[in-house]
This record gives C-alpha cells, sequence and structure tokens, in this order.
C-alpha cells in the first residue's frame, strides 16, 4: 500500500510540475507579471475558493538541490569552506537548501561544483491569497 500510495504522489508531483512549467510559460509569452483569480465566479455566483478569498497566481523560479550520498561529505566541506557551513544541519533541508540557493544564484555567487550538487531550475507559478482591495484584472 505505501509502494503504490508513493508512485501515486510521485506520478501527482510529475504532473504538478509539468503544469507549473506550462503555466509559468504562458505568463512569460503573455507578458503578464501575475493574474488575480476571483474567489467567486462573477457569472455563476459559485465560489471558487470556500474561504472567499481571491488568489494572486504569479509566475516564479525555484531551485531545488540534492547532494549525492556519496559526494555528501564533499558538499558540507565546500559549504564550510565558502561561508555557508551554518545551513549545515546533521542534514541540509529541502526548503533550506531551495533558499540558500535561491540567495546564491541571485547573487550571482559560486556553486558547488555538479559532482557534489545537483541543481535544477523549476519554472512554476505560485498561488497566494489576494489583498481585498487589489484590482481584478491581468496585472
Amino acid at each position: 500500500m505505501k509502494k503504490q500510495l508513493t508512485d501515486r504522489a510521485e506520478m501527482l508531483g510529475g504532473m504538478i510540475n509539468r503544469l507549473g512549467e506550462q503555466l509559468f510559460n504562458s505568463f512569460a509569452d503573455d507578458g503578464v507579471n501575475n493574474v488575480r483569480v476571483l474567489a467567486k465566479d462573477p457569472r455563476t455566483g459559485q465560489m471558487v475558493f470556500e474561504d472567499g478569498q481571491d488568489r494572486i497566481v504569479s509566475p516564479q523560479i525555484k531551485y531545488k538541490g540534492h547532494s549525492p550520498t556519496e559526494a555528501r561529505e564533499a558538499f558540507f566541506t565546500w559549504l564550510r569552506k565558502n561561508g555557508s557551513g551554518e545551513i549545515i544541519k546533521e542534514s541540509v533541508h529541502d526548503a533550506t537548501l531551495s533558499s540558500w540557493l535561491e540567495d546564491q544564484i541571485t547573487a550571482k555567487k559560486e556553486l558547488p561544483p555538479q559532482e557534489i550538487l545537483k541543481v535544477t531550475e523549476l519554472e512554476t507559478v505560485t498561488v497566494r491569497k489576494a489583498p481585498k482591495s487589489a484590482e481584478g484584472s491581468k496585472e
């Protein structure tokens, strides 16, 4: 049962990633920074979001990193030598590594060699609650 659930979760994760890439590309193709999705469909009056709060959909690039097990010590050594040893715990949490990667890439800082840290760029979108006063159109 656990294997089936794991396989299903991986399949759904792949579908979500592909959809995120398609949405990201659509935003880029149309030159759109974000779109407000209304909580209530004005034609039918039906709620799209149960909490009644609009959402803002925005394209975003996120970074995921993975250090292969056999390269973990070399990666940790690299982090320590390059002033980022503080992110090392018993392991580096996925969210912490992603945040660190975003900071490093944004600041155009050197990344570890690919043999000790594999970096994947994911083109996706984020969805967050829209402020109540936001406009209801593309921005």
